[in-house]
């Protein structure tokens, strides 16, 4: 796998952009109230972490199969959805982190801003739209 022994130290050293701010020995708390750099990245971070939390995302993922059986899929079709959700959070998961340092940050988060919104909007198609052709559409059989 190609791990190799370094210090927390040396890896911080290594992973850190040539942009950020030193610390010089003081506290995080202190170079966010005094660096401009580090205040502006402490900032998105906080607002990117609320987004997600204020989004849902996390309620989707808990309460999927009441929601998707509850739209009236029958404990199979119940199953397959959820494992499909499941198994596309864990590839998501895992692409972003492997290309995140290839193809950059910003990139990343505007690409999977558009295709999270396409998802949501399927999401919204098939579980709103009461007409078997488009749930037939995107391969869901609805139970009747």
């Amino acid at each position: 796998l190609g791990l190799s022994r370094t210090s927390s130290k040396q890896e911080l050293g290594v992973a850190a952009p040539a942009s950020a701010a030193p610390l010089h020995g003081g506290s995080v708390a202190r170079a966010v109230a005094t660096e401009p750099s580090v205040r502006r990245a402490a900032l998105v971070c906080l607002t990117l972490m609320a987004v997600q939390q204020l989004s849902g995302i996390s309620n989707l993922f808990t309460f999927s199969a009441a929601v998707v059986h509850a739209s009236g899929f029958d404990d199979d079709a119940t199953a397959q959805i959820v494992l499909a959700l499941g198994v596309s959070h864990v590839v998501s998961t895992l692409l972003g982190a492997a290309l995140m340092d290839r193809v950059g940050r910003r990139p990343l988060l505007l690409a999977s801003m558009v295709l999270m919104c396409l998802g949501l909007g399927m999401l919204t198609l098939t579980l709103g739209v009461t007409q078997t052709s488009w749930r037939t559409f995107v391969g869901i059989p609805r139970s009747e």
